[in-house]
C-alpha cells in the first residue's frame, strides 16, 4: 500500500484515492485516523493494549481480535503496533500475502510464524540454540527428504544479498516448504499429513524455539524486554477453521 497524499484533495481523482477503504499505517495513522470512541465502543482496543503493556517479561498471552470485514481491524492493529514497538520486537504477518488464502491449513501458520521469527532473530545477529535448531531441522529433513544441498540449489543465493544478511538454513528450508505447499499437490498433501499426524511434536518444537528466541532477543536487544509481539493480520480472509485453530482449538 502506498502512503496517502499529505495534502488535501483538489479534484475527484485525488478524493477517490484518499477514500479507498484500506488500512492506515505509518505516518498516515497520525494524519488521517479519526477517533470514533464517542459513537462506538473502543474499550476492547484499549484493553488489548493495556493487557500487553502489563505483561511481565516471559509472560505470554494469545488474543483474538475480531470484527466484520472493513470495520478497521487492521488499522487498529497497526496503532497497537505503533504504541508497543518500544517494548516489543514486532513481527507483523499478513496471512493473505504469505499464504494461499484459497488453500491454507493451520500448520502453514505455524511454519510461517517460526520462519518470520527466525528471519528477525538472525537479522539482529542472534542465533537459535544449536541443539534445538538441529533437532528441528533434522525432523524436517526426514519429513521432506531435503538436504542442505537440495535447499541451497532451490533457494537462490541472491536472496542473501537482497536480505542484507546471510539467511540461516532453517529460513531457507521453511521458505522451500511453504513454496511446495503452495505448489505441488502431492508434496503439499505429504507435508501437511505428516505435520498434522505429529502436531504435538511440531507445537512443542516451535514453543522451544520461541522461548529460546526470546532469550536471544532480550540479550541482544535489552530494550525489548518483553520479547516478540507476533501480529497475525487478515486471518478472516483464509478458511474460518484455519484462522481460528491457533486461538480456539489448540
Amino acid at each position: 500500500m502506498n502512503p496517502l497524499s499529505p495534502t488535501r484533495a483538489t479534484n475527484l481523482r485525488e478524493a477517490y484515492r484518499i477514500c479507498i477503504p484500506e488500512p492506515l499505517m505509518g505516518e498516515d495513522i497520525d494524519r488521517y485516523y479519526v477517533d470514533l470512541s464517542s459513537v462506538r465502543k473502543t474499550e476492547t482496543i484499549q484493553n488489548i493494549t493495556t493487557k500487553l503493556q502489563f505483561l511481565e517479561p516471559e509472560e505470554f498471552c494469545t488474543i483474538l481480535f475480531t470484527g466484520h470485514r472493513g470495520c478497521g481491524k487492521s488499522t487498529e492493529l497497526r496503532r497497537i503496533q505503533k504504541k508497543l514497538e518500544l517494548d516489543y520486537y514486532i513481527v507483523y504477518v499478513e496471512a493473505d500475502v504469505e499464504l494461499d488464502i484459497n488453500d491454507a491449513e493451520y500448520t502453514d501458520l505455524y511454519l510461517l510464524i517460526i520462519k518470520k521469527v527466525a528471519d528477525k532473530l538472525y537479522k539482529l545477529g542472534a542465533k537459535f540454540d544449536n541443539k534445538l535448531l538441529s533437532q528441528f531441522e533434522s525432523w524436517f529433513k526426514d519429513i521432506t527428504k531435503e538436504t542442505e544441498e537440495s535447499v541451497e540449489q532451490a533457494i537462490s543465493l541472491q536472496v542473501d544479498a537482497e536480505a542484507g544478511f546471510k539467511i540461516p538454513f532453517i529460513s531457507k528450508l521453511l521458505t522451500k516448504l511453504l513454496a511446495q505447499i503452495r505448489g505441488s499437490q502431492k508434496q503439499k498433501q505429504t507435508i501437511r499429513q505428516t505435520l498434522q499426524k505429529d502436531i504435538s511434536r511440531l507445537q512443542a518444537d516451535i514453543n522451544l524455539l520461541l522461548a529460546d528466541a526470546f532469550k536471544k532477543l532480550t540479550k541482544k536487544e535489552p530494550q525489548y524486554e518483553k520479547g516478540f509481539l507476533i501480529i497475525l493480520d487478515n486471518l478472516d480472509r483464509i478458511p474460518p477453521n484455519v484462522g481460528k485453530h491457533p486461538f480456539v482449538t489448540t
